[in-house]
């Protein structure tokens, strides 16, 4: 995948997810891009939070649903860019693999593209 510096996180994680087959009409794609603007607004805090405990219930709180109903958006959101590009998931996470990776493997490699 080609280096976006011009661009904000969110912007350059939005390009990166319809490179991979996701539209904005999923609501996995804006729990994602909240996900990484977290990030991108709280880089201090990147070791301390958790995903399942800080930021599922964070963004369901944005987007006005449970963080049950956030996992299982952006685990969706994960399975269509899997089956639209498999080839552009194993890019992002660095290696050729039979399964769609987990959300936090998806989240982290997604977050070390679009920060650094």
């Amino acid at each position: 995948m080609e280096e976006i510096d011009s661009y904000s996180a969110s912007e350059a994680c939005g390009q990166m997810l319809a490179h991979m087959g996701l539209s904005s009409k999923y609501e996995g794609y804006r729990c994602v891009l909240i996900i990484v603007q977290f990030f991108e607004d709280h880089k201090e805090s990147r070791w301390d939070v958790k995903i399942t405990k800080d930021l599922y219930p964070m963004a369901g709180r944005l987007v006005k649903k449970s963080a049950n109903a956030v996992e299982h958006s952006i685990r969706v959101a994960i399975r269509v860019c899997w089956k639209t590009n498999p080839e552009a998931v194993c890019d992002l996470i660095r290696r050729k693999t039979d399964r769609q990776p987990t959300n936090a493997e998806f989240i982290s490699h997604l977050l070390e593209q679009v920060l650094h």
